[in-house]
C-alpha cells in the first residue's frame, strides 16, 4: 500500500497538482474520530498526543498491509 496514494482520488481537472487526501491521512483521521470523543474530559496535553497516536496507528496499518 502506498501511503501517499490518494484514498479518494480526484478524477477531474481542478487546475492544481492536488490528487486528493492520502491513504495515510485518511486512516489517521478515522483513528482520531474514534480517539477524540473518548478524550473530551481528559487533560489539555491530549490535543497534541491524539494526532501522534493516530499517525502511529496509520503507519502500523500500512506497514502490516505491505508485508508479503
Amino acid at each position: 500500500m502506498n501511503p501517499n496514494k490518494p484514498f479518494f482520488p480526484i478524477t477531474e481537472d481542478i487546475g492544481t497538482d492536488y490528487q486528493g487526501i492520502s491513504t495515510r491521512d485518511y486512516i489517521a483521521i478515522e483513528v482520531m474520530k474514534k480517539l477524540i470523543p473518548d478524550q473530551q474530559s481528559s487533560h489539555k496535553y491530549m490535543g497534541d498526543y491524539i494526532p501522534y497516536i493516530a499517525y502511529k496507528y496509520a503507519d502500523a496499518l500500512i506497514a502490516e498491509s505491505n508485508k508479503k
